[in-house]
Parts: structure tokens; sequence; C-alpha cells
């Protein structure tokens, strides 16, 4: 049987994941900003932008991911779960890390663009690290469906 738990609990913390993960994004524009606008803009063949016209650049499409991050979580934990899946807010996060992976991996397979051939195409993604996150958030996604999993199973035991 279920306990029943709060539903403020679930979406604290089910809401924890999608705020690491604006809390990541936001540390990766500003490393971003100081360190890699040279080569940002020799990569897009622009000129070098400022520190916050960079950091803002880098940080004009965060907050969609964000909203609908949360949109997520909310639309998840409002609808009614079986009583075999006790924790909904484990779920949660496995959907949010799922699609902000299948996003970041889109989006550095994206990045590799700019090389002529699939096989240096391929080799640029080896170390691509929007690539290399995506993947990590995909796996997160798989090891949060294997506890859901096996904590609904603990449950018919």
């Amino acid at each position: 049987m279920r306990q029943p738990t709060s539903i403020s609990r679930e979406i604290r913390i089910a809401l924890s994941s999608v705020t690491c993960i604006a809390v990541y994004e936001l540390g990766i524009n500003i490393w971003f900003s100081t360190f890699f606008r040279e080569a940002q803009a020799d990569l897009h063949n622009r000129q070098v932008r400022t520190w916050w016209s960079e950091f803002r650049n880098l940080s004009k499409e965060d907050w969609v991911r964000f909203i609908v991050g949360v949109s997520l979580v909310l639309a998840l934990l409002s609808i009614p779960w079986p009583d075999y899946i006790t924790r909904p807010d484990l779920f949660s996060i496995a959907i949010v890390a799922l699609a902000h992976g299948v996003f970041w991996v889109f989006w550095g397979w994206r990045q590799t663009r700019f090389e002529p051939l699939l096989t240096l195409r391929l080799e640029a993604a080896k170390t691509n690290g929007d690539l290399l996150v995506g993947m990590s958030m995909i796996r997160s996604f798989v090891y949060a469906i294997m506890a859901v999993v096996v904590d609904a199973a603990s449950g018919f035991l």
C-alpha cells in the first residue's frame, strides 16, 4: 500500500533537480563568458563580445528550459499515480533528466556541424562537453528509472 506523502515534499524533491540543472547552466555560462569569448567569436565568425553580452547571449534560453522543467514536474506530480509507484518524485526527476539530456545531446551534436566529414564529426562529438553532459543526464534517467522499478518491486514483496 502506498504511503501517503506530502505533495509539497514531492514537489521540493523533484524541483531540486530542475534547480540544480539551472545552477549548472548558470555556472557554465559564467565559465564560457569568462574564458571562452574569443573561441566562441572565432567559431561563429563574429566579433568578441563583452563579458556581459556573452553571458546574456548564452543565458537567453536557460529560463525557457527552467520553466519547461518546472511545468513538467508540476504536471507529472499532479496526475494520479498507481499505488505501486510509491515515489512519483523520482519518476519526475527521471523524466526531467531525460528531457534535458536529449536537449544537450541534440545541442552537442549540432555543434559538430562545423566538421565536414561524418568521421570528423564523430571524433569531435567524443570530446564535446554538451554531448557528454547530455549522455550523463540520460544515464541519470536510466538509473532513476531503475530506482523507481526497484522501489515498486519492493512494494510487491
